[in-house]
């Protein structure tokens, strides 16, 4: 849906398989879009046998090693929904998922409408409003991890922030965070979390959505967050 959605829009682009991403120079590329997949998917990808060749594995550690030394020399790596897991636990982003381990006991949107409040002042969110929706199927929410360290006299703890600077671009609404469809626990778990946000990383960054803006090609609202990312 990703790459159908871009072309329908007439976006130049090149469909990066793991050897493309091992033996091709990276550089030519302003962005690179990770589509929601698991991070062990991304890393490891299916087993040999059990589909064909080029079906098989994922970009493994070299690959990772070389995504992130094109974000660290300029480049940018636009993350989709359970893509940003990968991300988070590969670069050591100062971001967590505050949903990874909630049960769907407690918490559960499995296909639903919510209000997300956008920063609007930034060239990742032009043309959106300030309160707007997004498509939320058992997605992520972020917060920030900031250090801890001793203050002075070693009696207390201060937090400062985190050395790769994070912007957040988007929020999910503190309150009424369901338009359509249903919820369970969406206030406790996600009311005022981040839904989108910009992590710098040396030269470069990544951008993690914590929805997926292009779901099925319908979320004609929020392509946008995806289209300006892209340059």
């Amino acid at each position: 849906w990703t790459r159908w959605v871009l072309e329908q829009y007439q976006f130049p682009l090149d469909t990066l398989h793991n050897k493309d991403l091992l033996s091709r120079d990276l550089d030519q590329y302003s962005a690179i879009i990770l589509p929601s997949q698991s991070g062990n998917g991304i890393l490891n990808g299916h087993m040999p046998n059990t589909m064909p060749e080029g079906y098989t594995g994922g970009i493994g550690p070299e690959g990772t090693l070389i995504l992130k030394q094109y974000v660290e020399n300029g480049g940018r790596v636009i993350a989709l929904d359970q893509a940003s897991d990968f991300l988070i636990q590969q670069f050591g982003l100062p971001v967590k998922n505050v949903v990874a381990s909630t049960p769907s006991s407690s918490f559960f949107i499995p296909g639903s409408l919510v209000r997300i409040n956008v920063e609007t002042d930034s060239e990742y969110t032009f043309g959106m409003q300030k309160n707007a929706v997004a498509y939320f199927v058992r997605s992520r929410a972020f917060d920030i991890v900031k250090l801890r360290e001793k203050g002075e006299g070693g009696k207390e703890n201060i937090k400062r922030p985190p050395e790769q600077p994070v912007t957040v671009l988007a929020r999910y609404a503190k309150d009424n965070i369901l338009l359509s469809g249903w919820a369970m626990g969406e206030k406790k778990n996600i009311g005022g979390k981040i839904a989108m946000a910009e992590v710098k990383i040396g030269k470069g960054s990544v951008v993690l959505i914590g929805f997926r803006p292009q779901f099925r090609g319908q979320p004609r609202n929020t392509f946008k967050l995806l289209f300006n990312a892209l340059y």
